[in-house]
């Protein structure tokens, strides 16, 4: 991370893939700011944006159901009430605003590597969050006990 944002400390350039989950994510955030942590509303912000790059065939679906499965097995949520089409459409406009007029969404092409995005549509957001809500409909979160024990801590 250092490496990507060191050359960069005024933030000219805001196209970073550290930026990955921070598209939607802050909107989701503060909506619900008592019950959505920070690293929750990444969680679904990079599975939404790890979606939109699959529908797009940019990155296979083997990877794509990696990355949102990964999200899901260690307890962050994939989904929320929050993402209603309503909260999509401002949060694209919202990061817009933040990125110089542009979306610039990292999206991955592959575990590890990313292109930018300018061009989401509300309709690709709402395909993706339906996907992942019929997809992670069937799995239950674990609960932190759960966690906790099988992390060994």
């Amino acid at each position: 991370m250092l490496e990507e944002l060191e050359p960069d400390l005024c933030e000219i350039d805001l196209r970073r893939i550290v930026d990955f989950g921070h598209g939607f994510s802050p909107l989701f955030e503060m909506k619900v700011i008592d019950e959505l942590l920070h690293g929750e509303a990444v969680a679904i912000d990079m599975a939404i944006s790890t979606v939109i790059s699959a529908n797009r065939d940019l990155l296979d679906w083997q990877s794509a159901n990696r990355i949102s499965n990964l999200l899901n097995k260690i307890g962050l949520l994939i989904t929320h009430e929050v993402c209603t089409e309503d909260c999509l459409i401002d949060s694209l406009s919202d990061v817009a605003k933040h990125r110089g007029g542009r979306q610039s969404l990292p999206i991955p092409l592959q575990i590890g590597t990313a292109r930018f995005l300018d061009d989401v549509s509300l309709d690709e957001c709402n395909t993706a969050y339906s996907y992942l809500a019929e997809f992670f409909s069937q799995y239950t979160r674990p609960s932190n006990r759960e966690l906790i024990d099988a992390s060994g801590i």
